[in-house]
């Protein structure tokens, strides 16, 4: 995983669970502002281990935080073409 960040809003906590059944992650991403009102975009991408490309995105989203606030985003990302990790097979 890599995290892009500066210093004000930060990212809390991030929780990635996996969707077999459709091929897609849910991510709870918990954020918070520590100074002033902000507003900025938050994007989630999925890459393999050792790729540069991105396998899937999710659409950036506009988010607004009061001063203090923290918010809780949920999102899915659809994967395209998932491979699923096996000991016969340990792509990640």
């Amino acid at each position: 995983m890599r995290l892009l960040a500066s210093d004000n809003p930060v990212i809390e906590t991030i929780q990635v669970a996996p969707r077999l059944d459709s091929s897609s992650i849910v991510l709870q991403t918990v954020v918070r502002n520590y100074g002033p009102s902000v507003s900025f975009r938050l994007r989630h991408g999925v890459r393999t281990w050792k790729g540069e490309a991105f396998a899937a995105e999710a659409a950036p989203q506009q988010l607004q935080l009061a001063a203090g606030e923290s918010k809780t985003i949920e999102q899915t990302i659809r994967i395209p073409d998932a491979r699923l990790w096996s000991p016969e097979d340990p792509f990640l």
